[in-house]
C-alpha cells in the first residue's frame, strides 16, 4: 500500500561497544567475529546480515521465495528515524501510546497523537 507517495524504512544491524570497557581485547575479538563471514553465515538463515555480501546469502538461503520486493525497497527507502540515540524512548513512547489506543472503543484521533508524541521525541 501507498499514501502520498511510494516509501518504505530501511535499517540494518549495527553492532556497538562500550569505549569504556574493561575488556578492550576480548570485545575486539567478538566484533570481528560480528562482523566476519562465517557470523553472516549463520545469521542469513534468519536475516540479511551487515556484512559485504550479506544480503546475497540471505536471498539465497531464502531462494525459494520471491525477494525481488525487499530489493526493490531500496529504491525508494528511508532510513527508521529513530536509529539514533533515542530509539529506546520513542519506542517505549509507542507502546504506551498503542496501549492507549488499544483500549479505546474507536480508533478516532488516537494515532494522530501518537504522531504528534513520537514526532516531538524523535525532533529532540
Amino acid at each position: 500500500p501507498k499514501q502520498k507517495q511510494r516509501a518504505s524504512i530501511y535499517h540494518n544491524l549495527g553492532y556497538v561497544a562500550s569505549a569504556k570497557t574493561k575488556h578492550p581485547e576480548e570485545v575486539m575479538k567478538f566484533m570481528s567475529y560480528l562482523a566476519s563471514e562465517r557470523h553472516a553465515t549463520l545469521l542469513s538463515s534468519v536475516w540479511a546480515p551487515c556484512y559485504n555480501g550479506g544480503a546475497e546469502l540471505f536471498f539465497k538461503e531464502y531462494s525459494w521465495l520471491d525477494t525481488k520486493a525487499i530489493v526493490d525497497t531500496v529504491n525508494y527507502g528511508y532510513p527508521l528515524p529513530i536509529s539514533a540515540k533515542n530509539a529506546g524512548p520513542v519506542y517505549t513512547l509507542l507502546n504506551n501510546e498503542m496501549d492507549k489506543v488499544f483500549m479505546q472503543p474507536q480508533l478516532g484521533n488516537g494515532l494522530a497523537e501518537i504522531e504528534k508524541v513520537i514526532n516531538a521525541e524523535i525532533n529532540k
